[in-house]
């Protein structure tokens, strides 16, 4: 395959097209320069409109950001109170039980039976002083007289 070399540029094969031969012609490297450096110092330029557009976008971002910061911390500040009276909840929790199997311990059920029979002048109920009564519908007995 033959090369041919026009203004910087190789194209390849034996014969150019009309239309790539004027295209090539017409692409002039300095007057694409010049318009890109045109182009590239009107993309540089920033009219005031830009500028404040700009400006507020970045303060409504700092804005959002901050709040968002500051509900995070408030989160954080809830959890770690939660935390603390969950742990403040199970030490109350655990000394209750202790307490509960301290006074359980402590509870002498012979004693109790003595004094009721010895001091308080109880007696065991016998056999017809014990009257069952039948509960109705309700959650509770109401005593119309006095049982014998």
């Amino acid at each position: 395959m033959a090369q041919t070399r026009l203004k910087g540029r190789y194209i390849s094969g034996t014969a150019v097209r009309a239309q790539e031969w004027n295209d090539i012609l017409r692409d002039d490297p300095v007057q694409r320069s010049h318009s890109a450096r045109r182009n590239r110092e009107k993309a540089q330029k920033m009219n005031f409109g830009t500028i404040l557009l700009l400006s507020m976008a970045v303060a409504i971002a700092a804005v959002v950001l901050i709040s968002y910061l500051g509900l995070q911390a408030k989160v954080t500040a809830g959890i770690n109170n939660v935390s603390k009276l969950e742990s403040e909840l199970y030490t109350l929790k655990q000394e209750n039980d202790e307490y509960e199997t301290r006074i359980k311990g402590s509870i002498d059920l012979s004693e109790i039976k003595r004094i009721a029979i010895t001091e308080l002048g109880m007696n065991y109920a016998q056999d017809g002083q014990i009257i069952t009564v039948e509960a109705g519908s309700d959650d509770y007995v109401r005593k119309f007289t006095n049982i014998p």
